[in-house]
């Protein structure tokens, strides 16, 4: 299977004309040894047979990633996979351990109606599964409790079918492999795994022995997985290698920005926009769809135009000098501080522009000058918008129906401060003042006073430059004239 024993072994002459050989501990791997015997006559002649001896492993604990806890919570559910040929629940862990939810519960998947099942619901009756090769299980576990595994190994190569949707598949060997080996060996498929640690789910290019993931197919077929897909020691990397071969500058015909949506519980890393040559409008194949809802769950979804009851977790657009996204973080946890994280390291030295706007709060964040925003989400959806294109375009796609004043920042500043500003196109222009007061409700600066035109603008000035002002607490406001509204806030200057 891997490796071999030697070339040219001889074997024992025993009694009755019988050859042998004993194969060493070391001639096997973790699927079991493959041999050849050949026999030569004295003329020459030679025949040859080949055979494999699979391994079957004896009763082992199972392995865990994740150590169990004594008051375990949603967020310690792990994704598990056995990789023996089929057996029953009940024969390998009921018979050591009866069902009961308060210490171990086990779940599996189905991508229609049924979606997650559990494998003993209460009030509902027995719904009876067995563990399939290949296929993974969302389990959780009281620390204490100890679950033994065995049996034989699958075969070489396995053939995996998998459903248009998402599935929640298994890795069908006792031993690490490499994903985008398996991508390779099975021609279209193009999309990665998902992974699911300490209550966040990231995409990955390896799965570990004993460890499942979610895969969206975007049909059915059978998936091969190959044997040289076996990987040594394998580390699981947060964002996929398709996905950073394209994290390039905005003027770049490609380009892809990752939004991570986390809170203090729960993890997303999955949810990312961006432009690429090839794509086509609608889902295609670098889009993604959100992983499906477990018991609890927090995740980032953009609105995809052509179907609307389907949303995307990933949304690559074709190449374009302008575009709008509508993005949405939605949640079933109580009210709960969600931050949203990007990297703008590598957008580049160009005149192309990122704004998201918070439209429930109504603020906007300069996406290059900015790497996270925070925001708070109570068991239900967060919108915003993303737009993309040139300071120009901006100030005609983010036009608003109302006035909309963000939050200066950076907060806090070394003096350089902006604030971003929407003004409504009722008007062709508006004249502005912002004023800066200190602590006692002194008048100390007036940075801004200007007239400016309908549409998006991002009002900077140096407060320890241009109004001298010494570092400390300050309060600023934004007056527009003909208008009753005041916008206020407050930044740190050091």
């Amino acid at each position: 299977l891997t490796g071999t024993l030697g070339e040219g072994e001889p074997l024992a002459v025993t009694a009755n004309n019988r050859y042998t050989l004993t194969l060493p501990a070391a001639a096997f791997d973790e699927l079991g040894v493959q041999y050849k015997v050949v026999v030569i006559n004295e003329a020459g002649l030679s025949v040859a047979t080949t055979d494999t001896i699979y391994r079957s492993y004896p009763s082992q604990p199972l392995t865990l990633y994740d150590p169990p806890k004594a008051q375990p919570e949603v967020v310690d559910y792990q994704i598990i996979a056995l990789p023996f040929a089929s057996q029953t629940v009940k024969s390998l862990w009921e018979q050591e351990r009866a069902y009961d939810i308060k210490q171990w519960r086990l779940f599996r998947y189905s991508n229609n109606e049924e979606g997650f099942q559990e494998y003993k619901s209460e009030g509902t009756g027995p719904i009876s599964f067995d563990f399939e090769p290949g296929e993974g299980y969302m389990f959780i576990q009281r620390a204490g409790f100890m679950f033994n595994v065995k049996g034989e190994v699958v075969k070489p190569d396995y053939v995996m079918t998998v459903k248009q949707g998402s599935n929640l598949i298994g890795n069908p060997y006792p031993f690490d492999i490499d994903w985008e080996t398996v991508k390779s060996a099975n021609p279209g498929l193009d999309q990665d795994i998902i992974v699911y640690h300490n209550g966040s789910y990231q995409d990955t290019t390896a799965l570990r022995a004993y460890e499942g993931g979610f895969l969206e197919a975007d049909r059915d077929r059978e998936i091969v997985i190959p044997v040289s897909a076996k990987k040594t020691n394998a580390r699981q990397t947060p964002v996929a290698q398709s996905i950073r071969s394209y994290r390039q500058g905005l003027t770049a015909p490609s380009w892809f920005v990752n939004l991570d949506v986390a809170s203090a519980s729960l993890g997303y890393y999955l949810s990312g926009f961006g432009m690429h040559e090839e794509a086509q409008p609608g889902k295609d194949r670098f889009d993604a769809r959100p992983v499906p809802r477990f018991l609890s769950y927090l995740e980032g979804t953009f609105e995809n135009p052509t179907l609307p009851d389907q949303p995307l977790t990933k949304d690559i657009v074709p190449t374009a000098k302008e575009h709008t996204w509508d993005f949405e973080v939605a949640s079933n946890l109580p009210a709960e501080e969600v931050t949203l994280r990007w990297d703008n390291s590598y957008f580049g030295n160009n005149d192309r522009q990122l704004m998201l706007l918070d439209i429930q709060n109504y603020q906007v964040i300069d996406m290059r000058r900015q790497q996270e925003y925070r925001f708070t989400v109570q068991e239900g959806a967060y919108r915003f918008k993303v737009f993309f294109g040139t300071t120009e375009s901006l100030a005609q796609q983010m036009l608003p129906d109302q006035f909309v004043v963000g939050s200066a920042y950076p907060n806090p500043s070394a003096g350089e401060i902006s604030l971003p500003v929407l003004l409504p196109g009722g008007e062709a222009s508006y004249q502005v003042r912002l004023t800066m007061f200190d602590q006692t409700g002194s008048l100390v600066a007036v940075p801004v006073e200007k007239t400016l035109a309908a549409g998006f603008h991002t009002l900077s000035w140096n407060a320890r430059q241009g109004a001298g002002l010494p570092p400390g607490l300050y309060f600023y406001q934004m007056q527009i004239a003909g208008h009753d509204q005041v916008y206020r806030g407050k930044i740190l200057i050091h």
